[in-house]
């Protein structure tokens, strides 16, 4: 056997250390980007998260299966339930800030949990939050440091849409009852506004508090003034579901009219379609574009779900723009976040949409600006974080599902 020469002993100790001091440094590439999803999955809109959470699984996934996101890294998504609720939303979103380390956040889904978890907890820690549902007009004025975005259209654009849809109805008077929450008090006010701007009258309002077992006594109040019909501005799956089930059983109303909070096929199957054969509801739709087509397509081969489930277009967007800001960057570090948000989003820039990450990630490396169109639209971010929206006019149909009437 031959010996080696100390030199030559010296020259494999030499390669041996630059080869653990190069894979001790391309270890980074190895740790997965984590992203952060607050999603109601129990509470009173649980019926509407199994959709939605699957657009956002949609998103990780074809960042994942199209060479990853910094340099070949995983995009990995943990879930916190929100629950609903203000006290869920900061609970959850503290376990995906601190310990799961998130570098950015879709959610949440309710306007209340995405309050709490903003403002008590992501907005002091840096995290950007974007959420595809929560429509209270009070985010507009949010003081979030440029950290809160939704692309979904404030309440203040569907109250006055759904006043001027009432009206067109040929309904001049209602009956109006919300939750007492950021979401019904917000919208509620929106609505009372236009509606009586267009000559409408509200005779009579109730704000109620959600999960009691019963509304009869608030019913019997609403039906003294003559309405012809009820205005519900609440959760399907909670206080929505059961005043128009005991209106119906004490005959007060057989006319309901219902905000997006209220289009769940859950309250279809609960209520039968014979029971809302008069009523109809509104709520944001997504822009019909080849965008939106391509989203439709490949949702259509992931999930098992409906493609026209209210919601998962916004969450798809919020996933993909996160993470598009996150590749612009260059990092996923917070603060890199944060600076990219609008970059990626906001026109000038080559159009992106659903499915074209590989693209996006290739004109990124080439220098190139971008500008992301998504599922449901452009979200062309204001300074407020708000984007404009359109909204539409519903009806239920045979299936148990909703029918978009225009």
């Amino acid at each position: 056997m031959n010996k080696k020469k100390p030199n030559q002993i010296l020259k494999t100790a030499f390669f041996s250390f630059l080869l653990i001091a190069f894979t001790s440094c391309t270890k980074k590439s190895d740790k997965a980007v984590s992203l952060g999803a607050l999603i109601a999955m129990t509470g009173p809109i649980e019926s509407m998260a199994p959709p939605i959470l699957d657009s956002v699984r949609l998103a990780v996934d074809e960042v994942n299966k199209n060479g990853g996101i910094l340099d070949g890294r995983k995009l990995k998504l943990t879930i916190g339930d929100s629950k609903c609720s203000a006290e869920g939303g900061a609970d959850a979103a503290k376990k995906l800030v601190n310990i799961n380390k998130v570098s950015g956040i879709v959610g949440a889904l309710c306007s209340g949990a995405s309050n709490a978890a903003s403002s008590g907890v992501a907005i002091p820690a840096g995290v950007t939050m974007i959420s595809p549902a929560s429509t209270a007009p009070t985010f507009t004025t949010l003081k979030d440091n440029d950290l809160f975005y939704r692309v979904i259209p404030s309440d203040a654009y569907q109250g006055v849409y759904l006043g001027k849809l009432v009206i067109k109805q040929g309904i001049t008077k209602v009956a109006l009852t919300y939750v007492n929450n950021d979401y019904g008090v917000g919208l509620a006010n929106s609505f009372k506004a236009s509606f009586e701007k267009e000559g409408g009258k509200v005779v009579t309002e109730s704000k109620h508090e959600d999960k009691k077992a019963s509304y009869r006594s608030e019913l019997a109040t609403l039906a003294q003034g003559g309405a012809e019909a009820l205005v519900v501005i609440a959760y399907s799956d909670s206080s929505g579901q059961t005043i128009v089930r005991q209106a119906l059983e004490t005959k007060q109303f057989d006319r309901f009219i219902g905000t997006d909070g209220m289009a769940s096929e859950k309250l279809i199957k609960r209520i039968g379609i014979k029971g809302l054969k008069k009523s109809f509801f509104s709520r944001p739709v997504a822009t019909k574009t080849a965008f939106s087509d391509a989203f439709d397509k490949n949702y259509g081969a992931f999930s098992k779900h409906k493609r026209k489930s209210i919601f998962i277009k916004e969450a798809y967007d919020a996933a993909m723009i996160l993470a598009l800001a996150i590749q612009k960057g260059g990092s996923d570090d917070r603060a890199s976040v944060k600076a990219n948000i609008r970059k990626v989003a906001n026109a000038p820039g080559v159009e992106v949409g659903p499915g074209d990450w590989a693209k996006a990630v290739k004109l990124i490396a080439e220098g190139k600006e971008i500008n992301y169109q998504g599922a449901a639209g452009a979200n062309e971010f204001d300074k407020n974080g708000d984007v404009a929206g359109v909204f539409g006019h519903f009806e239920v149909q045979m299936g148990n599902s909703f029918k978009q009437i225009k």
